[in-house]
């Protein structure tokens, strides 16, 4: 593997170990390798001093690298003092044994003692002469090269179905599965559909007092609807819960007791629940009176979403796609194969 040592500003590239017959190289026949003063001061940065021999073919072509070279030491010190200027200036190394170049911005070019290649005379080999300069650049290495951003990551999805391309956070830990869900078609129930990904989630021809029941052993707090079709209704819906005595006696007031969240609907009132199509996260503060009772035989800590009036309707929302799950985790877990290099990442939740 060959080496390479460069700086480039992702367009404009020098190669500062060329050992072909013009270029600039850092070893030569009669040259020593250059002695590398590294001290790292308190901004967290590296100091390099470098010794480097310049070959031409006529002065000319030396001449024409020396400008290449300073052109990107002077974006170097705009890039850190200019906003005008977008593209950063770094160093890419990589080792005859090391598997993957490194990176690293460079902050300033300092003490660069350039020959006069129109004053110098070729020597054997095309050497016009050395010149050294001082390169300021950021510790530790980086994987990439600065200013290009990683390709975007689709994540698993946590605590649900892998299939979801996008999954929500909690913003707090809950340890509780909404794993009880059931269709309330006239006091008719359906089968359990926690693990059921197609299901309409209230009866097709929908009257009065029909319900979706969610429930758990213990008290739950969120649960994810996948919709692939919206309600097309005319309907009141009351979100209701049992407090020991009744459902019908704690009515719930959306914002207090309960949010509910859709990319696309956005703002939204109860009565609007389900009429857009895409993930509903319904969000449940339990309440200091909430108690099981048993609904369907399940005897489980119930939230029912009822059809208190009926209009009219043409199609009822149905999940669609990926079961229902709840989002029990405030973290989002990256694979650590997903993330190259050893320094701490810095990623974009989107």
């Amino acid at each position: 593997m060959a080496q390479v040592w460069e700086i480039s500003d992702g367009s404009s590239t020098v190669d500062l170990i060329n050992a072909s017959v013009t270029g600039i190289d850092t070893v030569h026949e009669g040259y020593s390798r250059p002695n590398i003063d590294l001290g790292l001061n308190e901004s967290g940065r590296i100091v390099e001093r470098w010794r480097f021999v310049i070959k031409g073919s006529d002065q000319d072509n030396a001449a024409s690298q020396l400008q290449s070279l300073i052109k990107l030491i002077r974006k170097a010190k705009e890039f850190q003092e200019s906003i005008w200027r977008t593209k950063q200036v770094y160093l890419k190394q990589q080792a005859k044994t090391e598997t993957n170049a490194r990176f690293a911005l460079i902050f300033e070019v300092t003490g660069l003692q350039a020959i006069d290649p129109f004053a110098a005379s070729l020597e054997e080999n095309s050497v016009v002469g050395t010149f050294q300069m001082t390169i300021v650049r950021e510790h530790p290495w980086r994987s990439g090269a600065p200013g290009v951003l990683g390709s975007a990551l689709t994540l698993d999805a946590s605590d649900g179905p892998a299939s979801p391309t996008l999954v929500h956070v909690a913003n707090f830990r809950d340890n509780e599965d909404a794993d009880s869900i059931y269709v309330d078609d006239g006091g008719v129930f359906s089968s359990n559909r926690a693990s059921t990904a197609a299901f309409d989630l209230f009866p097709s021809t929908p009257v009065a007092n029909d319900a979706l029941y969610v429930g758990s052993a213990a008290p739950w707090k969120h649960i994810i609807f996948n919709l692939g079709t919206a309600a097309n209704w005319n309907v009141v819906i009351a979100v209701e819960y049992y407090d020991g005595t009744s459902f019908t006696n704690t009515a719930t007031t959306q914002g207090i007791q309960w949010t509910s969240f859709n990319k696309t609907k956005g703002l939204h009132d109860a009565n609007d629940l389900f009429d857009t199509t895409g993930q509903w996260a319904f969000n449940w503060f339990p309440p200091s009176n909430w108690a099981t009772v048993s609904v369907n035989s399940q005897t489980k800590y119930w939230v029912r979403f009822r059809l208190s009036t009926v209009t009219s309707s043409t199609a009822v929302p149905a999940n669609a796609t990926v079961e229902p799950y709840s989002q029990s985790s405030p973290h989002v877990a990256i694979p650590a194969a997903s993330i190259k290099g050893d320094s701490p990442p810095l990623f974009n939740i989107r």
